[in-house]
């Protein structure tokens, strides 16, 4: 019977009236003001009115509930925060709100911090307080040179890492505690090398493009799996040597864009074997016709990776006539994509 009324009483308020929009923006927010952000955030899904931000008045109706919602809202905690904003020119005050919800979403320290902001809304100084507590960051913004300082001394927990289309005005990523960076489609003027220095790392995508001279890493053992895309023939074979020997430790490696040179040159030889590489992929490596010892590089690193298992080839060039099956111990699948020669 208990039950029975329960799920009547469920039933009934499931087919009330919307009365949340029956109520005027100003008393909605003074409402919402009293309840947490969770219940007042919930609370805002059942009414129809705050989707309806069309029209010319939908900003000023995001600006009073945000800032009703964060700085009325003595919230402890928050498992996320993310905001995602682009310039607009007709909302002059977009800097100082876009500064004044960061800063309150850092107080209530929460563990993933994602912010997605054209550069000139926003800069970095006023993410130093969330370095404290956030354990992932995904950030879209322009980084200023004290980023590094910040990354290294003052994020005690931080895990994942994303910069994506950010202003990288700093050379050095250094963490003790970094296991999953991500680096895509930055920018940097202020370095040509982009250093990191991550003991823990165990995962690592980097666009290296905006960096002339690549990447220098000191991961250690830890890193398991690598993805890098490098500018056709921006970096010299020696540079890329470097850069592929210091994967040795991973269990899965994609490339893009490597020279064939950069395989058979010697720097490659006074690093470990590959012992742990059990797929490989190669995207745009050997791609031009000048990469005349493609294969024979192929077959110097698959010497070099005895326990491989997968081997994807992707775009790999090839003259008519030119064997295509390169073979390896423990190599099970190929899969190869080629272009021929015309």
């Amino acid at each position: 019977m208990e039950a029975a009324a329960a799920k009547q009483a469920r039933t009934a308020r499931g087919s009330a009236p919307d009365r949340l929009s029956a109520l005027s923006d100003e008393l909605l927010c003074h409402v919402l003001s009293f309840l947490p952000s969770r219940q007042a955030v919930q609370t805002t899904v059942l009414s129809k009115s705050s989707s309806d931000f069309r029209g010319g008045h939908w900003w000023r109706k995001l600006q009073d509930f945000t800032n009703n919602l964060l700085m009325l809202n003595n919230a402890r905690c928050l498992d996320a925060f993310r905001l995602d904003l682009f310039w607009a020119t007709e909302f002059p005050d977009l800097c100082r709100d876009t500064e004044r919800w960061v800063r309150r979403g850092i107080k209530c320290q929460p563990p993933v911090f994602q912010i997605r902001v054209y550069r000139d809304i926003f800069r970095s100084p006023a993410l130093a307080p969330a370095f404290i507590s956030s354990k992932a960051w995904s950030l879209w913004v322009s980084l200023d040179p004290c980023f590094s300082e910040r990354l290294s001394s003052g994020c005690p927990v931080l895990e994942d890492l994303l910069l994506h289309n950010c202003a990288n005005n700093f050379a050095v990523v250094q963490s003790d505690t970094l296991r999953n960076l991500v680096v895509r489609a930055c920018t940097s003027r202020v370095a040509d090398t982009l250093v990191v220095r991550a003991p823990c790392l165990a995962s690592m995508f980097l666009d290296s493009s905006c960096y002339n001279n690549g990447l220098s890493l000191e991961a250690g053992n830890s890193l398991v799996k690598a993805s890098i895309s490098v500018m056709p023939e921006q970096l010299s074979p020696r540079t890329e040597a470097i850069l592929l020997g210091s994967l040795f430790s991973v269990t899965s490696l994609e490339l893009q864009f490597f020279q064939a040179m950069a395989f058979l040159d010697n720097e490659l030889d006074k690093f470990p074997m590959f012992d742990n590489l059990r797929t490989l992929s190669l995207s745009y490596c050997f791609f031009s016709e000048r990469d005349a010892d493609k294969l024979k590089a192929l077959g110097r690193f698959l010497h070099k990776s005895p326990n491989l298992e997968e081997l994807i080839l992707q775009d790999f060039w090839y003259s008519e006539g030119t064997a295509r099956d390169p073979r390896m111990g423990q190599l099970k699948t190929v899969h190869p994509s080629f272009f021929t020669e015309i």
